[in-house]
């Protein structure tokens, strides 16, 4: 726990990203050998000053090892302010005389930790303490984190002056450093002790290496025991400064040199001497007539250690494989990290997948590349803007770029459909990186024409979609399933789709779903690709109707495809509605199961909105629709959902339908208290059920008139309703109809004094409710076993019940439900409570299910 000076108030370490200040003194060991009790009175002094300013400043001391301290602070300019104070302070200090002037170093950075027991852990802390072993006595150095935050929030007396990108022991990246200059400290050190570089020729970096530590660290590891390495990921994801720091890295580890060649600027498809001449340019190689250029590689490097980094070979990948190969047989000490965006298939390449940079890499780039100083306020646009972007290092760059000339606001939204903003002003920059769309227009121009037709297909996937889902909007291209299962792997090898192994599913990055679609709706094939997409997840989610045995499997399965589902519907909705509507009412299913309440009524606005003809489909919509605003606990709209299904049902003469319609009307009136009206609607909709023999209505109907009898007290009629009720719900085959049977029997039995069998009933019913995830009878099913265990004297039980039965009800956030839970849960703590007073009546059935 850290304190808050001499008051002793425990003050909160600071969170999320952390700016730490650590300090300690210069040939401290020595200055303890000289005089040791002299030394303890200066280092008292030391901790007293440090202590001081640190928490002047806003900060805290979290620990203190020997003569090192370790701070937090929320802001880099606080331990900015703090360093200079302090180093101030030590500087005007009188020490004693036989140890003279502590020089006491210190490095600020900031980044992110995770707290234990009131002390930070983690690879930012590690990086700072070896960025305090660079500094010299007296001296202050930020790293890059720091500094970017803090440039613009430096007082006008207070630089940062440049000191160039430094090798860390024992870390695989490097760290740019920063002195921090201001009046009253030492402004003259020698250089800083740094482990040095090994020779080599890399091209130099303008801007800082942010984020990618596990990355680098594993690519860095790879190369030191492989000897083929290929970085391969999509366009502007990172792949060329990842290699370039790894190199960096690792020149102690090649005597040889380390190497830069770029195929960027060879033509397409070029043949091994054309690439060898490229690579031979870069390497220093002395060619002689008569000598093929590989040949004269393999004479030069020979047994030479060296590392070469081959950049942008995506579109020379035979003849790269084929020379790669050569090298490796005449230059067996060498190594090569290549950058593409597809592998070489060369024997003993290890592959490493690049993707984005995580949430807080991509904003910390965002905040260092900014054209403007972000705020604090800012933050959750800029994670906004990263998010649309997929966390792409080139997009982020070219977004930071446009804060200047937009609010990220604006920015955010431009992004939303579009990779327009996406523009670098740079002249220098190559072509293909001046926008995020020609970089991956770039690799698309590299496709056959029939992968091209099938990455624009894709555009029609909102989220992951499976290999099943690839092949039947793939048919525009082909309808050869090999053919489409060899254009899907290619599309993976060569970065436009992501794979996700462990579930054999498939996704496109936003940024390329954008470029696909801008490129679909200019070679027509986007119509064809989003009906055959309609089509596909109509048939997905309409299999419950065509009668699927595993309700529980079939929710799961529309929950995971229920993105696309969705984007079916809304494709629908606009060209086929009355198509779309048997897709809506199907999904209807799944959202009242799920207790998805806000997507419901935001899909029945829309159907509303789309005028589908009257149909059974949209008289089977609308009632479920009308069930979903019942459970959500909106009776008035629920009400007039049900009377627009009566009168679609009436306009096509399905008097069945319009029963059931009206059955939904009886089910809002026994919410609402009202039995008599409710009781007169089921009992007309029974004689209808059993005239047109539908089971389902028959069975719901008695279950609910039961449900009545109980309540007026007359519970053999409502137990004599059951029993025909349950013996019909037996022959559906249906475990959810025959679980929400058996929650009414329990309360039934309950009532009537059987709390054996009433317990029975509803620990059978509420275990299948919860397999099914039907979660508003979860919690219908939790009130009905908190009656049983308060009946059965286990108040703690009944409370534990109740209060489930609340958390699930507020995170569906049902007014109806939370009303119910909140009720239970205020009776049983009422002293004057009636033992299992029941509450069945409150959870009437629905026939739409």
């Amino acid at each position: 726990m850290a304190y808050n000076g001499g008051e002793m108030k425990p003050r909160p370490l600071p969170t999320g990203t952390v700016t730490f200040l650590f300090t300690d003194i210069e040939g401290s060991t020595a200055l303890w050998e000289r005089d040791d009790a002299a030394m303890r009175l200066a280092l008292a002094k030391h901790d007293a000053i440090v202590r001081k300013a640190v928490e002047a400043a806003g900060g805290t001391v979290f620990k203190t090892v020997g003569d090192a301290s370790y701070c937090a602070f929320e802001r880099p300019e606080d331990a900015i302010a703090a360093a200079i104070a302090a180093q101030r302070s030590l500087a005007r200090a009188k020490w004693p005389a036989s140890i003279g002037a502590l020089c006491v170093r210190m490095a600020i950075n900031s980044g992110t930790a995770q707290i234990r027991d009131g002390d930070y852990f983690g690879t930012s802390l590690n990086r700072m303490a070896r960025l305090l072993d660079l500094a010299n006595g007296e001296q202050v150095l930020l790293g890059e984190s720091a500094a970017s935050l803090a440039r613009d929030r430096l007082p006008a007396d207070v630089t940062l002056r440049d000191l160039g990108s430094h090798v860390l022991r024992d870390v695989t990246s490097r760290e740019r450093a920063f002195q921090l200059v201001a009046p009253g400290l030492r402004g003259d050190f020698p250089p800083l002790a740094s482990p040095g570089d090994a020779a080599g020729r890399l091209p130099s970096r303008l801007s800082s290496f942010v984020g990618r530590t596990a990355e680098l660290e594993r690519v860095a590891a790879s190369v030191r025991s492989e000897r083929l390495v290929t970085i391969v990921g999509p366009g502007g994801i990172g792949k060329t400064r990842l290699a370039l720091e790894c190199a960096d890295l690792l020149r102690g580890h090649f005597p040889g040199g380390v190497f830069f060649v770029s195929f960027a600027p060879v033509e397409r498809d070029a043949n091994v001497e054309t690439l060898a001449a490229a690579a031979a340019a870069s390497l220093d190689v002395r060619e002689t007539p008569g000598e093929s250029v590989v040949a004269a590689i393999s004479r030069d490097v020979g047994a030479r250690c060296i590392l070469m980094v081959a950049d942008n070979l995506e579109h020379v990948v035979d003849g790269a494989a084929r020379l790669i190969k050569d090298l490796a047989t005449h230059c067996p000490h060498a190594h090569i990290v290549a950058t593409s965006r597809e592998p070489l298939h060369v024997r003993g390449e290890r592959i490493e997948r690049l993707g984005g940079l995580d949430p807080d890499e991509a904003q910390v780039l965002f905040r260092a590349r900014a054209h403007v100083p972000a705020r604090a306020e800012d933050e959750s646009l800029i994670r906004t803007i990263c998010e649309r972007i997929d966390g792409i290092p080139l997009a982020i760059e070219l977004a930071a770029a446009r804060s200047g000339a937009a609010s990220l606001n604006a920015l955010a939204e431009r992004l939303r459909d579009s990779l327009g903003p996406l523009v670098s002003k740079d002249p220098t920059e190559e072509d293909r990186h001046r926008t995020l769309g020609n970089t991956i227009d770039w690799s698309y121009r590299l496709l056959d024409p029939i992968e091209r037709s099938a990455f624009e297909a894709y555009c029609v996937f909102n989220g992951g979609f499976s290999r099943d889902a690839a092949a039947a909007v793939g048919r525009t291209v082909s309808d050869d399933p090999a053919v489409l299962e060899a254009i899907l792997e290619a599309l993976v090898d060569r970065s436009f789709v992501d794979v996700d192994d462990r579930a054999d599913r498939f996704h496109l990055l936003d940024t390329m779903r954008t470029f696909a679609r801008s490129r679909a709706l200019q070679s027509g094939t986007l119509s064809e690709a989003s009906e055959r997409h309609f089509n596909h997840y109509a048939a997905i989610v309409g299999s419950l109707r065509e009668g699927a045995a595993d309700k529980a499997s079939w929710l799961s399965a529309v929950g995971l495809e229920s993105h696309n589902a969705e984007a079916a519907l809304e494709w629908g909705l606009a060209r086929y509605p009355d198509e779309a509507c048997v897709l809506a009412g199907d999904l209807a299913t799944y959202w009242i199961n799920g207790g998805h309440f806000t997507s419901g009524s935001y899909w029945t606005r829309r159907v509303l909105e789309a005028r589908p003809a009257p149909s059974a489909a949209l008289s089977s919509f609308l009632r479920k629709a009308s069930t979903l605003a019942t459970i959500a606990g909106d009776f008035a709209q629920a009400r007039t959902l049900a009377e627009q299904a009566a009168s679609a049902s009436r306009s096509i003469r399905d008097l069945r339908g319009e029963h059931e319609a009206a059955f939904n009307l009886g089910v809002i009136a026994q919410r609402e208290g009202r039995n008599d009206d409710a009781e007169r609607v089921y009992l007309d909709c029974l004689d209808t059920f059993r005239e047109t023999r539908f089971t389902r209505g028959i069975l719901t109907a008695l279950n609910n008139l039961a449900q009545l009898a109980m309540k007026r007290g007359d519970l053999t009629t409502a137990r004599e309703r059951m029993a025909e009720s349950a013996a019909l719900a037996e022959t559906l085959d249906d475990p959810d109809v025959l679980a929400s049977i058996r929650k009414t029997q329990a309360t039934i039995e309950l009532d009537y004094g059987d709390v054996a069998i009433s317990e029975a009933h509803i620990e059978a019913a509420l275990a299948t409710k919860r397999r099914l995830d039907n979660a508003p009878d979860i919690v219908d099913a939790l009130l009905v076993l908190s009656d049983v265990r308060l009946r059965q004297g286990k108040s703690r039980e009944a409370e534990m019940a109740a209060r489930e039965a609340l958390e699930r009800a507020q995170a569906l956030e049902s007014a109806a439900l939370i009303s119910l839970a909140e009720e239970r849960i205020s009776a049983l703590q009422s002293p004057n409570h009636p033992t299992g007073e029941s509450r069945s009546a409150e959870a009437p059935l629905r026939t739409g299910l």
